[in-house]
């Protein structure tokens, strides 16, 4: 061993220099995503303190979004960046702006389609906003996805809804059923 060691001491130095390499690099782009996620999660919470000591959701919504749009821009890629979007979305509905929330609601649905208990949560949101954009046969097709989606959350208030629209559309027999 000690024989092939010095025989082929280049090639062997040449190899653990690459995964010395290697590992540098791997480690440097951790660190760079780790930074990213903080920053981005810092920037996010900086945000939601600023809406919180505002008071009011028209002058809350007014005082982030330039906040929320840099978070959205520099760092949609974090965790952080893509929750984000749906407490915006949560800001942007409060203050009444209903097709902004829209907007980002739907994003978020794309981020998040796979996660059962987000998607519910989402579609719950759009047909809320889609109601207060007095677009009821829009709001009943999102609450009936969660009825008869296969997560249990949330069902209940999907149910409690329908019962609402059906109600005032005049569909009394939908709306006990």
């Amino acid at each position: 061993a000690l024989a092939y060691g010095k025989k082929n001491q280049k090639q062997i130095l040449l190899i653990l220099g690459g995964i010395v390499l290697v590992i540098v690099i791997f480690s440097g782009i951790m660190f760079s995503f780790k930074k990213s996620e903080n920053i981005a999660s810092d920037l996010v919470a900086a945000a939601a303190i600023t809406y919180a000591k505002a008071n009011d959701p028209i002058k809350g919504f007014q005082a982030v979004t330039a906040d929320f749009e840099m978070v959205f821009s520099e760092y949609s890629n974090t965790s952080a960046g893509k929750m984000g979007k749906v407490k915006f979305a949560k800001i942007c509905f409060d203050a009444g702006e209903y097709d902004r929330a829209f907007e980002l609601y739907k994003e978020a649905l794309e981020i998040f389609k796979n996660e059962a208990g987000m998607k519910n949560f989402l579609l719950a949101s759009l047909g809320h906003v889609s109601q207060a954009r007095n677009e009821i046969e829009t709001a009943k097709s999102y609450f009936l996805e969660i009825e008869t989606g296969a997560s249990d959350l949330l069902k209940d208030e999907a149910r409690f809804a329908l019962a609402g629209l059906y109600e005032a559309s005049n569909d009394k027999a939908s709306s006990l059923a």
